[in-house]
C-alpha cells in the first residue's frame, strides 16, 4: 500500500514538473517571438528614418525641378484633356503614365519620342486586333486582355519602342474595342508629350 502511495505520488509529481516545463517552453516561444517582432519593428523603422532623411536631402536639392517639372505636366495633360474631352478612361491613364516618364525621367530611355509614339503605335495595333476577337465568356475575356498585354510587350521590346503606358493602351483598346476617336486622341497624346519632352529637354532633370 505505501509502495503504490509512493508510485503515484512520484507520478503526480513528474506530471506537474512536466506541466511545469511545458509552460517555461510556452513562455520562452512567446518572449523569443516579441523579441523578433521587436527588432523588425526597430529594423523598420531605421529604413524608415533612412530613407526619410535621403528623401528630404533630395528634396532641398531639387525641390524647384520638382515643382516646375510637376507644374508643366500638369499644364500638358489639362490642355490634352480639353482638346480630347477624356475619351476613355484607360488610355487616358496611358496618357497619365507617359506624361510622368517625360516629365520625371526625361532622359530615361523610355521618355525618347520615337519609344512614345512608336509604343502607342504597337499598342494601339496589339489592342486593336486583341478587340476583334470574339469574347464569349469572361475567362475568354481575361485571356484577350493579358493576350493584347504580352502582345504588345513582345512588340515593343522586339523593335526597340519600349514605352510601358503603350501597354495600357492596348489593354485600353482590348476592353472597349476599336475607336478611331480613341487612336486619334491617343496619336495626339504621344505627339504633344514628345513635343514637349523636345522642347524642355534642356530645362528637365531626372527626377527618380
Amino acid at each position: 500500500m505505501i509502495t503504490r502511495l509512493d508510485s503515484s505520488t512520484d507520478l503526480h509529481t513528474g506530471c506537474t514538473a512536466f506541466a511545469g516545463m511545458t509552460k517555461w517552453d510556452d513562455l520562452l516561444r512567446g518572449l523569443g517571438k516579441s523579441i523578433s517582432i521587436s527588432l523588425m519593428f526597430r529594423t523598420f523603422l531605421k529604413y524608415l528614418y533612412r530613407r526619410g532623411a535621403r528623401i528630404r536631402h533630395d528634396f532641398k536639392l531639387r525641390w524647384k525641378n520638382y515643382f516646375i517639372q510637376s507644374l508643366l505636366a500638369v499644364i500638358v495633360v489639362v490642355m490634352l484633356l480639353w482638346i480630347l474631352k477624356a475619351v476613355n478612361a484607360v488610355v487616358i491613364a496611358s496618357i497619365g503614365a507617359s506624361a510622368f516618364i517625360v516629365f520625371t525621367m526625361p532622359r530615361f530611355g523610355t521618355a525618347q519620342p520615337r519609344r512614345i509614339i512608336g509604343g502607342h503605335i504597337i499598342g494601339l495595333v496589339c489592342g486593336s486586333l486583341a478587340g476583334l476577337i470574339p469574347h464569349a465568356n469572361e475567362l475568354s475575356t481575361i485571356l484577350i486582355l493579358a493576350l493584347a498585354v504580352g502582345l504588345s510587350m513582345l512588340l515593343m521590346v522586339s523593335l526597340d519602342m519600349e514605352h510601358p503606358p503603350a501597354s495600357a493602351t492596348a489593354l485600353g483598346l482590348a476592353l472597349n474595342g476599336y475607336s478611331t476617336k480613341v487612336v486619334m486622341a491617343v496619336l495626339t497624346s504621344a505627339i504633344v508629350l514628345s513635343l514637349a519632352h523636345r522642347f524642355f529637354k534642356k530645362y528637365l532633370r531626372d527626377l527618380v
